[in-house]
């Protein structure tokens, strides 16, 4: 009879200390992959953070710029409005003056015009 070489092939359950080591093996590199997977996502999330945080820094001060420059609008146009009504003021009453002297000049040409008896 002839015999084969090989040693008979071992059951599927059959546990080794090679094979024990072996996935020991895997599982310490899965747990070492996910330390570093999560290492990393909070340098990103940091990362994030801190240009959100600069960002929300320079955006306050374009609106503390912006706000300033708003507020000197607003007084200059209040200043504005204010010369124009004090304008139209000054214009209505050289109006009623025009009105008046013109009265005066009316009473005094027909004054001329009327003979004088």
């Amino acid at each position: 009879m002839l015999t084969s070489p090989v040693a008979p092939a071992d059951s599927f359950y059959t546990v080794t200390l090679g094979n024990l080591i072996g996935a020991a093996g895997i599982m310490v590199t899965v747990v070492i992959a996910l330390q570093k997977i999560g290492k990393d996502r909070k340098e990103e999330y940091r990362a994030l953070i801190k240009e959100q945080t600069e960002m929300h820094t320079e955006n306050r001060m374009r609106l503390d710029a912006l706000l300033k420059f708003q507020n000197a609008q607003e007084e200059i146009n209040r200043k504005r409005d204010h010369a124009i009504n004090e304008l139209k003021n000054q214009t209505s009453m050289l109006a009623e003056i025009t009105k008046g002297f013109d009265r005066r000049l009316q009473m005094l040409e027909d004054r001329r015009r009327t003979p004088r008896e």
